[in-house]
């Protein structure tokens, strides 16, 4: 009894160590499966958190580089260089481009002419290679209040971030005339609070986009 009770021990105990072997490979080959399989499911996490990102909020709000008028630059024709613009037969938006570069070479009688021909010519697109001059001293006062005029008559996309950049100024009487603007238009006053007037037009715009 003792020679068959002690086989049957050693059997019970390979048997044990067989099952033990098993569930180790099982958990072995599974965290192998798992870690290759791993490589492939991170670029597709990473595309989905990517692309589920928000994506910087643009700003409406225009940056200035203005250009300065040194008489050497001065155009004593510049009536026949706008007549000769006017009259070419390129679009208007590229008539109104080649106006752009006479304007700052323009005596401060032919700066007024130049601005009302380039309100009219410019698309909208374009508006900021006029804009700049909204806040530039080289231009004649005269000429500044004729590029507001031609300002006001632009969508609210252009208009708004325009009048507020000549407003938060402060220098000269077009900075007192874009503010008074604004308060028309977005019927509210925030004085010199410009990080209220930034979100007023933001929000502004966005219920009322063009």
């Amino acid at each position: 009894m003792s020679g068959l009770s002690k086989a049957i021990k050693i059997t019970g105990l390979v048997l044990v160590l067989a099952v033990a072997g098993v569930l180790v490979g099982w958990f072995v080959s599974g965290r192998i499966s798992a870690s290759r399989m791993a490589p492939a499911l991170m670029p597709a996490l990473a595309i989905e958190t990517a692309s589920s990102r928000k994506p910087a909020e643009s700003t409406p709000f225009p940056a200035i580089s203005s250009t300065g008028v040194t008489p050497g630059n001065l155009l004593t024709n510049w009536e026949e260089r706008v007549e000769e613009i006017l009259g070419s037969s390129g679009g208007q938006a590229n008539k109104g481009r080649l106006l752009l570069e006479v304007l700052p070479r323009c005596q401060a009688e032919g700066q007024v002419e130049v601005v009302q021909h380039l309100s009219n010519l410019l698309p909208d697109p374009d508006f900021h290679g006029l804009g700049s001059y909204l806040t530039n001293s080289a231009l004649s006062e005269p000429a500044r209040d004729a590029l507001i005029v031609g300002l006001l008559k632009r969508p609210n996309s252009v208009r708004l971030p325009w009048l507020l950049v000549v407003a938060r100024q402060g220098r000269d009487p077009q900075s007192a005339k874009a503010r008074d603007w604004l308060q028309a238009l977005l019927d509210a006053d925030h004085h010199q609070d410009w990080a209220a007037w930034e979100t007023n037009v933001v929000q502004y715009l966005q219920r009322n986009p063009d």
